[in-house]
């Protein structure tokens, strides 16, 4: 048996130089059998054990050969080398930081440190480390890549894509060196270039997930979600333990607005990655589209926990408060992530949402206006500023106006003119209605009566839906319209060519300043003739806008055409027709009223109960002093603005025991039988009910209403005169007081009103849908008459 140890060493490296790891072993410990201190076989028996897989047993072995010898600087380097298997990376820089000390011409030494550096966030040493590097060997390839993505993190990207390209020079088949060149290609926006590196890795190495991630995340910035969807998948398929390839694939499924999918994308994501914030905010915002909220409030939290300095958890938060009536979490969420980042456009504008649906509507503008001071170009803010102002009586019809003008000048001066309209003898003229809001929605509801009822023979029409969800009411719309464009997933300029493609003739608009319109698609004239109807309570602002199609109460000719950037066109009686709901809830019969107490009430928006409104009721409350006021708004379901509201009432000597409020009811016939509660419906102002007043009257309730200056205070004579009902619309607030007080002390006179009450709304122009459809359609005639 030998007994000689440098001669049983050289056994054992050369056995373990060839491969033979078994013998190599064998020897390594017949040598720490005869000395257990012999530091060369203790290190190379450690540097054994890493090859094999056992790191942990490795690094042990190596420490016990330096504390034997630790002027050996291949001791310390392969000992930082291991660590940094183990993800050790504090522990290997300072291993290595010695073995550089001991010998800095050690070129594996300085590559690793780099490595340990760049785990470690410290990418400026890292490049020095990775310099020194190549100093040593000019044709280290993994050295001239890993400087690549230092100075990628540090910011100097075309030095980066010199450095990949050196890199490749020497390791032209090296397919992550391609992948990852790829993925800097993308940051500096050269896509197609990019695109063309991910190819070329996926080539070399078919196996290799990261050239599918990284053509994934090129194909989501070049609006190529279905594409994205195909590489991403193929990249779960090969590395179905990555959780970048799964977070990317929720992104791209998004943009499909395939929500389901995109949800198991990132739950998968999460799972993988548990201490990734950044992913468990992402599938907090899906689960809350997916109105899974209180799953997405918990992941929320989840996200926040780890996190607490993300602005972007807090907003997610918010959003997640907001959607569930929560205001007060909402806004402190928001105010929250201002804190961190003021300049969170998204968080401004949310805020200012939030305090307007939460009835502090004066309040919005603050939030609006910062945002639009930060991004001064993104229209949505300026149309949800524009909205709001008109919930405020000490708002003027003029600022509204010159609000609007303003706001239609970022959008500077139509893309496209047309020369002519004409078709040809005897061809159907093209009608074009666009909007977000076809779905169970109150627009829907109107719009439905007279889509359904369009001669066909005479007009083609075509509905433009910007639906990210679509649902029941999306599908029988669907049904019933001629030609169905799903636009939600288009950006404007798309739109604006499918229209064009069209060759619509008259393009109506039913958002105005609601959310998710696309009035950019206007403002760019999209279609020779267009007009906005139905879903905005006043002007566009927008030379490019034709028309807006009215009536005489809701508009008075010769007054309103002062306050309208559009040519006013209007329709003889009402300018909507009611579509009433399936849901067959009978009315309660006047001669069954209960023995509770006279109620007046109002279930509109509560950010309609603004400070005109709250003042008039409480004087109606003096005047009708038995009678109570029942509410109901989902902004009521939060603690504080209940509480609020309450004030306002005892403000104004009205006990908080005389309000009744209800948050929300779970289904459409619970909705109308609670009407059933009440006696007579209070119209808010200055911005009237429009569904609830054709609700109210639907279930045998009659309604109030104050007629103002601006179209959203006249809607509500304009339904009410259109039904017959001329005796119940006011014309200042004392007329209002009289009329309601009146009908709470008479009951054989509110019993008188409301027999046939439905009936009668049935029977009148407000649901003549054939009627109305004509009317319309002779609207549309003068439209292209006067162009």
């Amino acid at each position: 048996m030998i007994r000689n140890i440098p001669e049983l060493l050289a056994r054992a490296l050369q056995h373990h130089q060839s491969g033979r790891l078994a013998e190599a072993e064998s020897l390594y410990r017949q040598i720490l059998s005869i000395n257990g201190r012999q530091a060369d076989a203790l290190h190379l028996l450690g540097v054994l054990a890493a090859q094999v897989g056992h790191a942990e047993a490795a690094v042990d072995l190596i420490r016990q050969a330096i504390s034997v010898n630790a002027q050996v600087p291949d001791f310390h380097a392969n000992l930082g080398a291991t660590l940094l298997r183990l993800n050790q990376f504090d522990a290997a820089r300072l291993a290595l930081e010695t073995a550089i000390r001991l010998n800095a011409r050690s070129e594996d030494a300085q590559f690793n440190y780099g490595n340990a550096l760049m785990a470690l966030g410290d990418h400026d040493k890292a490049l020095g480390a990775f310099d020194a590097t190549i100093k040593l060997n000019r044709r280290h390839a993994n050295a001239h890549g890993n400087r690549a993505e230092a100075l990628k993190s540090l910011g100097r990207l075309p030095e980066a894509l010199i450095a990949f390209d050196r890199a490749l020079a020497l390791a032209r088949t090296d397919a992550a060196l391609q992948s990852n060149r790829a993925e800097l290609l993308r940051v500096l926006g050269r896509l197609p270039d990019a695109h063309f590196a991910c190819q070329i890795a996926s080539a070399l190495d078919p196996a290799l997930a990261a050239p599918w991630i990284n053509a994934g995340a090129i194909l989501i910035d070049q609006k190529l979600p279905e594409h994205a969807v195909q590489a991403l998948s193929r990249a779960v398929h090969l590395d179905p333990g990555s959780a970048r390839a799964q977070a990317n694939l929720g992104t791209a499924l998004i943009s499909l607005l395939q929500f389901d999918r995109a949800r198991d994308a990132f739950e998968s994501a999460v799972k993988l990655a548990p201490d990734n914030a950044e992913f468990k905010i992402n599938l907090a915002d899906i689960l809350r589209t997916l109105g899974q909220n209180d799953l997405a409030k918990a992941m929320a939290r989840d996200a926040l926990a780890q996190a607490p300095d993300s602005d972007k958890a807090h907003f997610v938060l918010g959003q997640v408060s907001a959607d569930a009536g929560h205001t007060w979490d909402a806004i402190r969420a928001y105010c929250a992530a201002l804190c961190l980042n003021p300049q969170y456009f998204e968080a401004q504008s949310n805020l200012g949402n939030t305090l307007k649906d939460g009835c502090f509507v004066a309040d919005a503008l603050v939030p609006y206006q910062r945002a639009l001071a930060i991004e001064p170009d993104k229209c949505g803010v300026g149309s949800n500023e524009l909205l709001t102002m008109h919930y405020l009586a000490e708002v003027t019809d003029s600022q509204i106006l010159q609000r609007s003008l303003a706001f239609a000048a970022y959008l500077g001066p139509a893309k496209y003119t047309y020369t002519s309209h004409a078709r040809a003898p005897g061809q159907r003229l093209r009608i074009g209605y666009l909007s977000p809001d076809f779905r169970r929605h109150p627009v829907a509801q109107f719009f439905e009566p007279l889509l359904s009822h369009h001669d066909r023979n005479i007009f083609e029409i075509f509905c433009y839906a910007d639906v990210a969800q679509p649902d029941g009411t999306t599908h029988r719309l669907k049904e019933k319209a001629e030609h169905w464009r799903d636009c939600a997933r288009l950006d404007h300029a798309q739109l604006i060519d499918s229209i064009r493609h069209d060759q619509i003739d008259i393009l109506i608009d039913l958002a105005g300043h609601t959310a998710c319109n696309r009035l950019p698609v206007f403002a760019a004239k999209a279609a020779p003739c267009q007009a906005s109807w139905l879903g905005y309570p006043g002007t566009t602002g927008l030379n490019a806008i034709d028309y807006r199609i009215v009536d005489s109460i809701t508009d008075p000719p010769g007054i309103a055409e002062a306050f309208a950037s559009e040519r006013l066109i209007r329709i003889d009686g009402c300018f909507i027709c009611y579509s009433p709901p399936t849901d067959m809830v009978i009315p309660e019969s006047p001669s069954d009223l209960s023995q509770r107490p006279f109620t007046f009430g109002s279930f509109n928006n509560p950010a309609k109960t603004s400070s005109a409104s709250i003042d008039l009721w409480a004087a109606l409350l003096h005047a009708a002093p038995q009678a109570h006021l029942l509410l109901k708004g989902l902004a009521y379901k939060d603690d504080a603005v209940r509480a609020r509201l309450h004030a306002q009432f005892q403000d104004r000597g009205v006990s908080s025991a005389r309000i009744s409020i209800v948050e929300t009811t779970p289904r459409t016939d619970d909705h109308l039988r609670l009407y059933q509660q009440m006696d007579l419906a209070l119209d808010p102002t200055p911005y009237n009910g429009t569904t609830t007043t054709c609700e109210a009257l639907w279930m045998g309730v009659p309604v109030i209403t104050l007629t103002g200056t601006r179209h959203s205070a006249r809607v509500g004579a304009s339904l009410l005169q259109a039904v017959g009902l001329d005796q119940l619309i006011a014309q200042s607030p004392q007329d209002y007081i009289k009329i309601a007080a009146s009908l709470a002390r008479s009951p054989q006179d509110l019993t008188l009103l409301k027999s046939g009450l439905r009936q009668k709304l049935l029977s009148s122009p407000l649901c003549d849908a054939p009627s109305f459809a004509r009317k319309m359609e002779d609207a549309f005639h003068k439209m292209l008459a006067s162009q």
